[in-house]
């Protein structure tokens, strides 16, 4: 072999290695890249997959089970928005009949004002209960240990006009904690307290009692109250919506407020009751059980 041609023979000896190593190392590519689509095959049908969970459980959670009825919450602010322009309409009208010529009015007419004043003012405030409580179930609340004591105090206070108007008095033992959302019962503690101040004998001085205990795994809390109490044949039918008791007489509200208390307390696994013996023994006592540790609801 010619001198000459060995750096040729030894070039092309070093292309061809180079080549195969190329080759070899092409291939190896080839096939991790092979590798590297079914893994991003199969990370793209996993997060199909959950995506398609995700949107299940969402509209689980938005729809409910029963597509005739409405989630609690949203039945609650579409009643209290439908409220509220005519309530508003109806306070400007007895404003312009108290205000545009009193004179003309007869006696009787000026306490019919009064009277429709005073059940208007009811309804409002029923309204703006109504308002919260759907305000409360949209925008949800930390679910936990709930300090009944720190309930009790903000339901007394949220109806204080109402225990100052009526000169009641309201005495709270100390209380055990459930297990619960804390607004929403401060919702339920309101409503029975404006009842109690409420639905009062004339002349008498409402008093109010709020007591609990723990029944196993359960606390009642028990509000009691002086008052005009519930006949038996009601005592069911005033949990239900727009339902009131037949001896409330004008002082009555739309009838939503203990329909909407109960609901609460149910949603937290607890139930409600009332007792009243009105023929024998003035007021009643309403029992509200609810859960003392965690058990599983749906808001």
């Amino acid at each position: 072999m010619p001198a000459r041609l060995e750096p040729v023979l030894q070039y092309r000896a070093k292309m061809g290695r180079e080549y195969q190593r190329r080759m070899l190392l092409s291939r190896e590519l080839q096939a991790a890249a092979g590798e590297l689509r079914n893994i991003g095959q199969d990370v793209a049908e996993t997060c199909r997959k959950v995506e398609q969970t995700v949107a299940r459980l969402r509209e689980q959670r938005r729809v409910p089970q029963n597509p005739d009825v409405l989630p609690a919450g949203r039945l609650a602010q579409l009643v209290a928005h439908d409220l509220r322009s005519p309530l508003v309409e109806l306070a400007q009208l007895i404003d312009w009949l108290r205000t545009d010529d009193p004179t003309a009015l007869k006696p009787q007419a000026k306490s019919a004002l009064r009277m429709a004043a005073g059940l208007l003012a009811d309804l409002e405030g029923e309204t703006q209960r109504l308002s919260d409580f759907a305000g409360q179930c949209i925008q949800g609340d930390q679910v936990g240990l709930v300090d009944m004591n720190a309930v009790l105090a903000a339901a007394k206070e949220a109806v204080s006009d109402e225990i100052v108007a009526h000169q009641a008095k309201v005495s709270i033992r100390r209380l055990p904690s459930v297990w619960g959302q804390a607004k929403k019962l401060e919702t339920v503690f309101q409503q029975l307290l404006s009842n109690a101040c409420r639905f009062q004998t004339p002349g008498v001085r409402p008093r109010i009692h709020v007591a609990g205990m723990h029944l196993r795994e359960t606390v009642r809390i028990i509000v009691s109250d002086n008052g005009i109490g519930v006949p038996a044949k009601d005592q069911e039918r005033i949990f239900r919506m727009y339902a009131h008791a037949s001896n409330v007489g004008t002082s009555r509200g739309p009838g939503m407020g203990l329909a909407i208390a109960r609901r609460v307390v149910e949603r937290h696994g607890g139930r409600m009751s009332v007792e009243s013996i009105p023929e024998t023994t003035p007021g009643a006592s309403f029992y509200v059980d609810l859960p003392a540790t965690y058990r599983p609801w749906t808001y």
